[in-house]
């Protein structure tokens, strides 16, 4: 874990929170977790909270996105940004109509400084820069096409000095491989036509799939992308409140990827698989 001196920035991450938002004896996890970072977001010398989808578990269940929405207010009076994408929980047949009533594009943007652009309500972008360097997180929903895709390339292609953190919602296996043939989400297109052909992507944040792994692949152009998948729901109580944060070096090109559980005080739960892969440790 690194000290405050050893990075410039953090970024909060948790996902699948959707067994916190269906389970009414499991919710105080959630507003525990969330309440941690309200008070942990200065501290850890964050820029942002992201949230890569299954905010809820039934996606027609008005009751879940009440309480996932409830959790969100506490982020929002604290003065905090965040981005929350939609998972294949949160919409049916390209249906994400509760998603869209409660976390609406015009509400990411009147949250966030950030704000830099959006595609309908699923798709969107923030543009930071920290100690010279320039980030641009993007968010793509879980209903992604070829119009999607086209849309993230343009922006993308517009903004060639900035380092990309692509989050999406499915693009992990548990092994670590690359979900090509997903049946919940177009990981391919993602893969092939996007994250393949911009070099400014170097960073993947995924959930979905049950488990902690990261994937390193460098592409034809010589361009290396960093996938992480994080995922806690199968644990007990929805998850056992466990998160990510993800700390950056901007200096030495390092980032630091910390796991904490604000309801048990636990820094590991799954063993992560960093050092078995080159350029990770």
């Amino acid at each position: 874990i690194p000290t405050k001196g050893q990075y410039d920035f953090n970024l909060m991450w948790t996902t699948d929170t959707q067994f916190y938002s269906q389970n009414a004896a499991d919710t105080h996890v959630m507003t525990t977790q969330f309440q941690w970072i309200i008070d942990q977001f200065e501290a850890q010398k964050s820029k942002l909270m992201v949230h890569t989808g299954d905010l809820v578990n039934v996606y027609n269940d008005r009751s879940q996105w009440e309480n996932i929405d409830a959790a969100f207010k506490m982020i929002e009076a604290a003065d905090i940004p965040y981005m929350a994408i939609t998972g294949n929980h949160d919409s049916r047949d390209s249906e994400a109509d509760l998603y869209q009533e409660y976390f609406p594009a015009s509400r990411m943007q009147a949250n966030n400084p950030y704000w830099g652009g959006n595609n309908g309500d699923e798709d969107y972008y923030y543009l930071m820069e920290t100690n010279g360097a320039k980030f641009l997180v993007m968010g793509l929903g879980i209903n992604v096409d070829a119009d999607n895709i086209e849309w993230a390339n343009n922006v993308l292609k517009a903004y060639p000095e900035h380092t990309v953190i692509l989050l999406v919602h499915d693009y992990l296996t548990v092994g670590g491989e690359v979900e090509m043939d997903s049946s919940y989400a177009n990981v391919r297109m993602v893969h092939d036509d996007l994250v393949a052909k911009n070099a400014n992507i170097r960073i993947v944040l995924c959930g979905h799939n049950h488990g902690v792994n990261t994937n390193v692949e460098t592409f034809a152009d010589g361009h290396t992308v960093y996938s992480i998948l994080s995922d806690y729901q199968s644990l007990s109580q929805g998850g056992l409140g466990f998160m990510r944060m993800l700390k950056f070096d901007v200096e030495n090109n390092l980032l630091y990827v910390n796991t904490y559980s604000p309801y048990t005080g636990k820094t590991e739960y799954f063993t992560d698989k960093q050092a078995e892969k080159e350029g990770l440790y």
